[in-house]
């Protein structure tokens, strides 16, 4: 009979996991066996925020998930800041602590907390693992993670359901289907794009992990439209691309706004406002194309897309009116020429106040 150990064990093995990271003890020891049993490599830390920075980027290079085990109590805490990192980050890490058995909470209390009241302001859910729930909850954790805006989860699991065994279910393998388009009708959208003579796109953290790179450099082209990135979407187009503006989200003044004031309709294509320093504020009609809804925070918007970003991408270029060749490229041209010489000026003014040289 298998045991809820190796049910979560073999659920990560179907998600296609290779490493876990954290730290051990006592209370993890049938978890962590159960990972290294079905060939999981186990990367030991010594800080338990550490693993959830390292499970964050593992996440991110491999599009998969990121893992992290750990202890109770403290042990469990330590992870916190890493958390609440990956959550305003959008990572999905799933983060699987110990906890005190239900036996003896009532009269145990060395290094008994309420994990799940502290990781749940900061994950997508924070639940406890049961020899009841193990299989459905694996299954939920992981489209959690993995559709729409993506996250971390929290599991707890205690050392004595862990041995015990897990209540069996028909097993499958845990796939996770692009979310099906939503097309609206794109005659407004369209009629947008046509009054529209400055036309922007802005690109945030949602074109991972999907990368419609090509269908957005296409947009950007056939519109002539400037494109905005924001630092996790940095190299969406090249830096030397005639109609890469700049980053914003680094700085509340950053030059790329310039540009972003200037234009009359915005484009948003997997934007998240997470990522900026400064409130976003824009009262300019916008186009959302995101996978996930538009909230967290609610942005103003003429008209919404939720789901595939690349084949909306590609229906909106096929109705695009003809550019504005005044707009997009030129101004661009204009804009980092003028970013250049204050570059220079700001550098000159510099070093004329070097000690060497007063």
């Amino acid at each position: 009979m298998q045991t809820v150990a190796e049910a979560i064990a073999e659920q990560l093995f179907f998600a296609g996991i290779t490493t876990v990271f954290g730290l051990p003890g006592g209370e993890n020891l049938p978890l962590l066996d159960a990972i290294r049993r079905q060939g999981i490599d186990f990367v030991l830390v010594r800080n338990e925020s550490s693993a959830v920075y390292m499970a964050d980027v593992t996440a991110r290079l491999t599009r998969t998930l990121g893992v992290v085990l750990t202890t109770l109590g403290p042990g469990a805490t330590n992870a916190y800041a890493g958390i609440a990192h990956a959550y305003l980050d959008r990572s999905p890490v799933l983060l699987i602590t110990a906890e005190t058995s239900s036996t003896t909470v009532d009269y145990h209390t060395h290094q008994v907390l309420d994990l799940q009241a502290v990781f749940r302001p900061v994950t997508l859910f924070s639940k406890g693992v049961t020899s009841q729930n193990v299989h459905t909850l694996l299954r939920e954790t992981m489209l959690t993670m993995t559709e729409g805006r993506r996250g971390p989860v929290h599991l707890s699991l205690a050392k004595d359901v862990a041995l015990t065994s897990a209540v069996h279910e028909p097993q499958e393998i845990l796939t996770v289907e692009a979310t099906s388009p939503k097309y609206q009708r794109f005659d407004g959208v369209s009629r947008l794009l046509k009054q529209s003579k400055r036309p922007l796109v802005i690109v945030g953290l949602g074109l991972e992990p999907e990368q419609p790179y090509d269908e957005l450099e296409h947009f950007a082209r056939v519109a002539n439209a400037p494109v905005i990135d924001t630092p996790k979407s940095k190299g969406a187009l090249p830096s030397d691309h005639p109609l890469w503006v700049g980053t914003i989200g680094l700085a509340p003044k950053d030059a790329a706004y310039q540009i972003l004031e200037e234009a009359d309709c915005i484009i948003a294509v997997g934007f998240d406002a997470v990522e900026l320093v400064k409130p976003w504020d824009s009262q300019k009609p916008l186009i959302w194309i995101a996978p996930w809804e538009n909230n967290a925070p609610k942005i103003k918007a003429s008209y919404e897309f939720v789901g595939s970003i690349a084949p909306f991408l590609d229906n909106l270029s096929r109705n695009v009116p003809t550019p504005n060749v005044e707009w997009g490229v030129k101004r661009v041209r204009r804009f980092q020429e003028t970013l250049a010489q204050q570059s220079i000026s700001a550098a000159a003014d510099e070093m004329r106040v070097l000690p060497h040289t007063v």
